[in-house]
């Protein structure tokens, strides 16, 4: 982590996502700041779900995989203020922060958690993009079951340089899920957990971690 702080992401951008994101600008411009990111959407149901309760913002739905933004374009008709789009997340991450657009709320709703240590890397905390990540602002609301990547992902943000104050981290149960995977563990008595970051303030000037790559 302390790596990924010193050193930028170097890695050339996927150029589908370069694409989708092109496309895609106008719409993210127009948001006025009303915009929620649903990254790892899946087929689209949490995405769905957020355009719904948040009639007054542009709710944007990326997935790396073709096939499940197939299925999710396939929920016509779909809301007025829906967008799916097929991208590498860290590389739209990137994009997203280049682009210097304000996003509303950011949802990371059950991310792979790479349980081998091994993966270490794998797990958005341990990855490269990690600090771009915190630094496109926002509120980033991440959901998981498995309450060491939670944990870790609160510890990463700590040695980023977000207070204490700024982070919100504890078990959370819902009447309304908002994916099947969320659905899916209640019924099955799993018990979930909820991260929030509170990012509006964040910056590379009140991060000292990243203070050297300004």
């Amino acid at each position: 982590m302390k790596r990924h702080l010193r050193t930028p992401l170097q890695k050339p951008l996927s150029p589908h996502t370069v694409e989708a994101f092109k496309h895609a600008l106008p719409a993210l411009e127009n948001a006025n700041g009303e915009l929620l990111l649903d990254s790892g959407c899946g087929t689209g149901e949490s995405t769905l779900s957020l355009a719904i309760r948040n009639p007054e913002s542009l709710v944007v739905g990326v997935d790396k995989s073709q096939v499940r933004i197939n299925r999710a374009l396939d929920r016509s008709p779909l809301p007025k203020n829906v967008l799916f789009l097929r991208a590498e997340l860290a590389d739209f991450w990137r994009l997203l922060r280049e682009s210097r657009l304000s996003l509303k709320h950011h949802f990371v709703l059950y991310p792979n958690p790479w349980p081998k240590a091994k993966h270490l890397k794998r797990r958005w905390h341990g990855h490269p993009i990690f600090p771009e990540l915190l630094l496109l602002g926002a509120t980033l609301e991440l959901r998981t079951n498995w309450k060491i990547y939670a944990d870790e992902f609160e510890i990463a943000a700590k040695v980023a340089g977000l207070s204490k104050e700024k982070i919100d981290n504890q078990e959370y149960k819902t009447e309304t899920p908002l994916t099947l995977f969320e659905k899916k563990y209640l019924e099955s008595g799993h018990q979930l957990y909820r991260l929030r970051l509170h990012l509006q303030e964040f910056s590379t000037q009140t991060a000292n971690s990243l203070a050297d790559r300004a």
